[in-house]
């Protein structure tokens, strides 16, 4: 179906009467005086036209014959005040924990300067309708905090961990306030983009927590009677090597940490073996199963918890003197590798029949200290970062086939793996301003040829050979680029109320629907908010303050804004 027969509502505007999701539409009926008027003038129509529109009718007959079963290749497309186009599609069936009810997706990026990096991240998500992201420590100097101990990437710990503490807490501002169970995602915002749409983030997110509590249940079958004492509900970003290694500070009990349960050939016959020769492949073969940073998402208050916990061990390393730590990645990999010892400790334990928690001295600190509900996007589904994969992705089209063979075929990957529009995703809206392809499997996007993954963001954090540069040169390669700004002019107009992100299954016909916090119906520019002690908070910042480099001045030839949009139309604002 042509993308010019789909009929568009005004943005912002609800289905009525005969327009809801999942509506059907219509085909030409032969009814009343005109339709009889019409059928007795085709009659006398020369034999030669007859016969073409014969063919006509084959055709529309054999279109609806082979679409039995998928009715949503019918439904009456509609735009919501998230300025996304919905089809009514049911989502596909999968493994959740998830229970049923009304919570808040909140995106919290770290950033302390303006750039285009926080730039692109900030607009990369609006662009695809995800709520307005809120900028933790803005103007924060990390000499202030901690001298020359530590970097600037540690204010990632210290300003997360401040905005949970005053949004969880009982006086925090209308509209901003967050309940334990609302869900938070911590982006790295320095070398980030989003490219899939808040719907499929959340049931990924469902989906691999699903996933990762059944292979626990079966870890922990045949146990004692006792309640399984772990579980996951954050999971952070995965990445192949493990880092920052033991000479630069931290523990990441690197051979302590469980495998992957990707393929066990994923990188054929080598897979998992390093390649010491080579030391720009040499990590190249290991599956991911090693945590990275750069992504995190998880309920508020077990985030809160986690950030608390590897807070604490920020101060106790600063506090001792150590080295100048030179990032936060090291503390909260140590965090999790604790996590994983300890829960290796509780299964031997019942292996011997003994409680889950021992009783007496100790007991308390074991009850509450190291589980902390965190597992890995082993699949790198919602996080993708390129470091020792830099030439496994790029930006395609899914539909393409060909070139997909192709690429496989010089990778020497078999039999390819990736095989058109991934299952969450064939259904997944797609933002209003695109009215011209309606299609994911035409749109542009990175995907790993190795791992199959489509991932949901996008981190580029691969450096060798000069290859940071991709933050510059694949801007234009996305698939939102071509009409970013249409898309930031839809998303950020006013609505009357608040549409859902998404809406998951929950078991029982029940169902989970994800909102944006409510201050999202007056706020039309990202958030920053400040942890001062006298008056914590949120305001507003404008494009041009957010985006402009520091050191930009009005005379210069090249602008922020001719380079996120690239189109010469100048600056944008709200």
């Amino acid at each position: 179906m042509a993308a010019d027969d789909v009929e568009m509502l005004p943005y912002g505007s609800k289905a009525g009467k005969g327009q809801q999701h999942g509506s059907r539409y219509r085909l030409p009926v032969f009814s009343g005086p005109g339709g009889r008027q019409a059928a007795a003038w085709i009659v006398r129509l020369p034999a030669i036209r007859i016969i073409l529109a014969a063919i006509v009718v084959i055709l529309l007959t054999g279109t609806l014959s082979s679409c039995i079963g998928y009715e949503h290749d019918f439904t009456r497309p509609i735009i919501d005040d998230n300025g996304m186009i919905s089809f009514g599609h049911q989502p596909e069936p999968f493994e959740t924990d998830a229970t049923p009810g009304d919570r808040r997706l909140v995106l919290v990026l770290p950033a302390d300067k303006p750039g285009l990096s926080v730039c692109k991240a900030v607009t990369s998500a609006l662009a695809l309708g995800y709520p307005m992201p809120v900028l933790v420590n803005w103007g924060a100097d990390p000499h202030e905090r901690w001298g020359n101990k530590g970097g600037s990437n540690l204010l990632k710990i210290t300003g997360v961990l401040e905005y949970l503490d005053e949004m969880l807490g009982g006086e925090s501002l209308d509209g901003h306030r967050l309940r334990p169970e609302d869900l938070v995602a911590m982006v790295d915002p320095s070398d980030a983009w989003f490219q899939l749409p808040p719907e499929v983030l959340l049931a990924r997110y469902h989906e691999g927590n699903g996933k990762a509590n059944k292979r626990l249940e079966k870890e922990w079958a045949g146990r004692s009677g006792e309640e399984m004492p772990v579980k996951q509900t954050i999971i952070a970003s995965a990445q192949k090597r493990c880092w920052p290694t033991q000479d630069m500070g931290p523990d990441l009990h690197c051979d302590k940490l469980p495998a992957s349960p990707a393929r066990k050939d994923l990188y054929g016959s080598k897979t998992d073996i390093e390649q010491p020769e080579d030391e720009s492949k040499r990590f190249h073969d290991l599956r991911p199963r090693y945590l990275n940073s750069g992504f995190i998402i998880g309920p508020a208050a077990d985030l809160h918890r986690y950030f608390r916990r590897v807070k604490e061990k920020l101060d106790r390393k600063l506090g001792e003197g150590e080295r100048f730590i030179q990032t936060d990645q090291g503390i909260f990999a140590e965090v999790f590798a604790e996590q994983e010892i300890y829960r290796q400790w509780l299964l031997d334990q019942q292996k011997e029949g003994k409680p889950a928690f021992p009783t007496g001295e100790g007991s308390d600190m074991l009850d509450d200290n190291f589980e902390f509900h965190i597992g890995l996007d082993y699949g790198q589904v919602l996080s993708a970062p390129t470091n020792h994969a830099e030439a496994d992705g790029d930006f395609l089209l899914l539909d393409d086939k060909a070139h997909i063979k192709a690429r496989s075929k010089d990778l020497k990957i078999k039999k390819g793996r990736l095989v058109g529009v991934p299952a969450d995703l064939k259904d997944a809206r797609i933002p209003a301003g695109v009215v011209g392809s309606l299609h994911w499997g035409n749109m542009s996007l990175y995907a790993d040829f190795f791992s199959g993954s489509v991932p949901v963001t996008l981190h580029h954090d691969a450096y060798r050979d000069g290859l940071k540069a991709r933050v510059t040169e694949w801007w234009d390669r996305t698939w939102f680029f071509p009409q970013l700004r249409e898309l930031l002019s839809l998303r950020l107009k006013d609505v009357q109320d608040l549409s859902p992100l998404a809406t998951l299954p929950a078991g029982n016909e029940n169902k989970l629907v994800y909102w944006p916090l409510t201050a999202d119906l007056t706020g039309h520019r990202p958030r920053v908010f400040k942890a001062d002690l006298d008056s914590p908070g949120l305001g507003e910042i404008s494009f041009e303050d957010m985006c402009r480099p520091p050191g930009e001045t009005p005379d210069v030839r090249t602008h922020w804004y001719d380079e996120i949009f690239r189109d010469g139309k100048g600056t944008f604002s709200v």
